[in-house]
């Protein structure tokens, strides 16, 4: 295992905010009194019943105020380093390694043992190393229990997905996991925590967190918050989680990773074809320069699907595979628009006026050229790929008239062909059954 600072920590060079449109939907910050009410009630209550009935004079509350700015100017430089956010971290650890294995050396210790003792790592090994890298989160969070003192407890935590969880990566990597490179009885976007009070600790999963469920991510001010450390909760609906961090950047790039999950386990819930096609640079270079996305496209069109039918020459299966390969990324691609919080219906038009009928136009092409010499069952093959394509767009809505009147040419076409196929066979039987003489012309192609 590599320093657990470029593991889990990483790099940060883009804002969640900049790319997801609904990330302050999700992630919201709020006040004390947006999330403790309820466990300072008796307290704030107190507070408030003594300030009606004047119990304090004003000397009191002068100098009630006076102790809390000192004891926050105390505070203040007491966690000067506890509030360095994630970008900031990111940069130190750059310049300084060291620093990302001796801000929390024990606990960091104690978190990478329990990858080894939670039978994760030996599963992980097998794995890309980069991809796997970019897709895990792991280390020590506080939960704060549900009786009746509520106090935060220390749990190992651990998340994977089939998508990298921090950003930068998310855009850079578009490649998707299989649930096969899943270690045993562990699930995507699903956050599983542990006891890990030792380093021999090996203890069973204790209870785990569906990030699909969760709806809301509620920041903490803890600048008005009795509590230390750095507090967000998860929102499931009917329960909600909260936790705490020691530290302001853990705190950002665990609610960073919790909610890039959030999205791949809602887009995989929502996907038609479960491809789960990451398509963050495709919205990216679509919303920033769609004349240049247009121009790469046309070039990887070119080089994948060649325009000129005499590249093709006579291999019409060669042909297929091709077009097969490049429909099956078009229908992905769809897939993911559509699947993404605010649809993306302009990008579907977009690659739709463009790579759908570079594969027309080039089928179209093909056909004209080659139709008298194609035999049935090469039609038949076209006619097969022209149907299964067009069911693919019926599943987003899309139809384009000219690849249906096609389709139905093509049948009819082939109708003719096999006709003709058939007239011929059974003529020469018939001849060489009346005369044994006659010679049997069958007809090969057919």
């Amino acid at each position: 295992m590599q320093a657990h600072s470029q593991e889990c920590i990483g790099s940060q060079n883009q804002s969640p905010e900049k790319f997801f449109t609904n990330y302050h939907d999700v992630v919201k910050v709020r006040g004390e009194q947006d999330f403790d009410e309820e466990e300072e009630s008796g307290s704030k209550s107190a507070a408030s019943k003594s300030e009606e009935q004047g119990q304090l004079s004003r000397a009191v509350k002068e100098n009630v105020k006076k102790k809390k700015k000192e004891s926050k100017v105390k505070q203040t430089e007491k966690h000067k380093f506890t509030n360095i956010d994630h970008m900031a971290f990111s940069a130190i650890v750059y310049h300084n390694p060291q620093i990302g294995l001796l801000y929390n050396e024990d606990q960091i210790k104690l978190s990478r043992q329990a990858l080894i003792n939670k039978n994760i790592w030996s599963y992980l090994m097998s794995m890309n190393y980069q991809k796997m890298k970019s897709r895990i989160m792991f280390g020590f969070l506080r939960k704060r229990c549900s009786g009746r003192l509520q106090l935060f407890v220390n749990r190992w935590w651990f998340l994977i997905s089939s998508r990298p969880l921090s950003i930068d990566e998310f855009i850079r990597d578009d490649s998707v996991l299989t649930e096969n490179e899943l270690p045993p009885l562990l699930e995507f976007d699903v956050m599983y925590y542990y006891y890990m009070d030792s380093m021999d600790d090996a203890s069973n999963c204790q209870g785990q967190i569906r990030t699909a469920d969760i709806t809301n991510i509620l920041l903490k001010d803890m600048r008005k918050s009795k509590e230390s450390g750095h507090a967000f909760i998860l929102d499931a609906g009917g329960r909600r989680h909260h936790m705490n961090c020691r530290f302001r950047f853990e705190l950002e790039r665990w609610v960073q990773a919790v909610y890039i999950s959030m999205q791949t386990a809602r887009e995989s819930k929502a996907s038609i074809t479960d491809k789960g096609k990451n398509i963050a640079q495709i919205i990216i270079s679509f919303d920033t320069d769609s004349n240049k996305l247009k121009i790469e496209t046309e070039e990887t069109l070119a080089k994948k699907l060649s325009p000129e039918v005499e590249d093709w020459e006579d291999d019409i299966e060669e042909l297929l595979a091709a077009c097969s390969e490049v429909r099956d990324e078009l229908i992905a691609t769809f897939d993911a628009c559509l699947a993404q919080p605010k649809p993306r219906e302009d990008i579907v038009r977009f690659f739709m006026d463009l790579t759908h009928m570079h594969i027309l136009k080039l089928l179209g092409d093909y056909w004209e050229s080659k139709a008298i010499e194609l035999n049935p069952y090469q039609t038949l093959q076209i006619v097969d790929w022209a149907y299964q394509y067009n069911n693919s767009l019926g599943q987003f809505g899309c139809r384009d008239d000219a690849l249906y009147n096609g389709f139905l040419t093509l049948c009819n076409t082939y109708a003719v062909k096999i006709h003709s196929t058939l007239i011929t066979m059974t003529t020469n039987i018939l001849k060489s059954e009346g005369n044994p003489q006659v010679e049997i012309e069958v007809d090969r192609n057919g």
